[in-house]
């Protein structure tokens, strides 16, 4: 009976379900209760394929996380209500920064989770973080950036070049250190870096500070020998006159020398220690006080070797070294040290000298006087005989600030050339007026007068043994009486006009010159070669003029030795 008592219960209590779910479904109620209703139903019905949509709600201060009870397939009616969590303000506070386009400054975050940082940037800052933690927000926050200032560190060289790839411009922060690149220099040593970069405050510029390398005496010789030159001076018909040194301080071919090895000089010769020669074509500037002569060498177009030039001046006891061509030993080096800066000396009282014990001997003027990284500190031009290892060097610096003149070897010449005045020596008091030619002495003055255009005054002096050259020098009162006399240089085997040859263009130069007073002569050399020593007995002159002229003649015979001595 109880069996069937209960059986017949569940049987109505299902028929009872069944019917209120034929009859309208299962209600689903929204509780919301504070909350506002933005739009939606509260009380909704659930039944087969009809879909339960939460009505859209909100609560200020709060977000909506989720519902509390099944609402979108009830077994039965239910009531649900909304489950809430807290929101926090979050701002951005950027101190003076600039975010990037779309970045949210001020955010809401729902409690316990995470903000989203802004992208920023400071000119001359680095953001190093911000001064709260939002990674789990649980109330309202004010997050200020934090910046850190930042630096530029730039390595400059000086000369040198970078062994490996860091960053010569580096952005460093407050208190960091930069990052040292590797450097290396020729010829010199790395000493350092001038500024320390291990906590950098400001902008820097750091300069690598580098020291000469010290060369022993053979390693300064290999880098001197190449740009040091031999000079040599002609006089007229490439009668070589004087011989010194000299050395490149540009690759194109500018170099320095004494004024006195190429003074009274037509045309210049270098020959570099391998044997290549160059023509000078240009005196830039020169100094006779100084001693000092800057001229460009028709290189052709090559670069040469040069030498560098010191910016300081040695120290007493520093190590010294000289090369050139003493005696015409060309590559002649020499060492010693230095015993005196700045000497003055009464000869030369505007010239600063190095003295030194290197020694120095003719030929060595105007070579590099050098110290022990290899740096021109003089140039080397005299020595005292009477003494030992006491050797004079024009101060390297002397040549700077010197006015271009910009003349060629022989415009120089015709500007400062002077030479030695004869006449006196051997007078004789008046010349020959015949054909028949007056027979002087090697050394003898004549003073004489031609009165016409028919007059011709005969001179000869007996022909030397060995080659040589007869030097005639002629004075007449003005220019213009000079210029209107002839000169006949004659060759012949008696003493007479009528037997006498005219010496060809060939053998023979003359120049207009003017003497220490300003007085005008007339110079000739004539060159006397072994074959026509052998064919003649005497060498003389023929003179006539336009005019009535009184002059004076001196006629010289000398060897090579003497011709170069002029």
């Amino acid at each position: 009976m109880k069996r069937l008592a209960k059986l017949i219960c569940g049987i109505l209590m299902l028929t009872a379900l069944v019917f209120l779910v034929g009859c309208g479904g299962i209600r689903v109620v929204f509780d919301i209760g504070d909350a506002v209703l933005i739009s939606g139903e509260l009380k909704q019905t659930y039944k087969d394929g009809v879909e339960i949509i939460p009505p859209e709600i909100s609560k200020d201060g709060y977000a909506l996380v989720g519902w509390d009870g099944d609402y979108e397939t009830p077994a039965e009616a239910t009531t649900v209500k909304p489950i809430w969590k807290k929101l926090h303000t979050v701002t951005f506070d950027l101190v003076g920064g600039t975010a990037t386009e779309g970045a949210d400054l001020t955010q809401s975050i729902i409690d316990g989770e995470a903000a989203k940082a802004p992208s920023v940037t400071k000119e001359g800052y680095v953001l190093t973080g911000w001064s709260a933690d939002f990674s789990a927000v649980t109330e309202d926050l004010t997050v200020t950036a934090q910046w850190t200032p930042v630096y530029t560190v730039t390595f400059d060289l000086a000369g040198g070049i970078q062994e490996d790839e860091t960053p010569l411009v580096q952005t460093v922060k407050e208190g960091d250190a930069a990052q040292l690149p590797s450097v290396s220099r020729e010829k010199y040593d790395f000493v350092k870096w001038d500024t320390d970069v291990s906590a950098v405050t400001s902008n820097l510029v750091v300069k690598a500070v580098w020291e000469r390398k010290v060369l022993t005496s053979s390693e300064i010789f290999k880098e001197i020998s190449p740009g040091t030159v031999e000079v040599n001076a002609y006089r007229l018909n490439g009668i070589l006159y004087s011989t010194g040194s000299g050395f490149f301080i540009a690759e194109d071919g500018t170099m320095v020398t004494n004024y006195h090895v190429i003074e009274n000089t037509r045309a210049i010769e270098v020959t570099l220690s391998d044997g290549t020669t160059y023509d000078v074509d240009t005196v830039i500037s020169y100094d006779k006080n100084l001693d000092v002569a800057i001229l460009s060498v028709d290189t052709k177009g090559n670069s040469v070797p040069y030498l560098e030039l010191s910016d300081e001046l040695p120290e007493v006891g520093d190590a010294a070294y000289a090369l050139g061509s003493p005696l015409g030993l060309t590559g002649t080096f020499s060492s010693g040290i230095i015993s005196y800066v700045g000497r003055t000396i009464d000869d030369a009282p505007d010239v600063s000298f190095i003295q030194s014990t290197a020694p120095i001997s003719q030929g060595n003027s105007g070579g590099p006087l050098v110290d022990e990284h290899g740096l021109v500190i003089g140039i080397n031009s005299a020595s005292y005989t009477e003494g030992q290892n006491l050797n004079l060097a024009i101060e390297i610096s002397q040549i700077e600030g010197l006015p271009e003149v910009n003349l060629t070897p022989e415009e120089l010449f015709q500007k400062e050339g002077t030479l030695k005045w004869y006449f006196g020596e051997k007078p004789v008091s008046e010349g020959s007026t015949s054909y028949n030619g007056q027979v002087l002495e090697s050394g003898d003055t004549v003073s004489s007068t031609i009165s016409t255009q028919e007059d011709r005054d005969v001179y000869f002096i007996e022909m030397p043994q060995e080659e040589a050259a007869v030097m005639v020098m002629l004075k007449a009162d003005s220019l213009e009486e000079l210029e209107q006399m002839y000169l006949l240089p004659l060759l012949s085997n008696s003493p007479n006009l009528n037997s006498a040859q005219l010496i060809t263009e060939e053998y023979y130069q003359g120049a207009i010159g003017t003497d220490n007073e300003g007085e005008y002569y007339f110079l000739m050399l004539i060159y006397l070669s072994p074959e026509l020593i052998r064919q003649y007995d005497y060498v003389g002159l023929a003179f006539s003029a336009d005019s009535r002229v009184e002059y004076e003649m001196f006629m010289l015979a000398m060897s090579e030795e003497e011709i170069l001595a002029l």
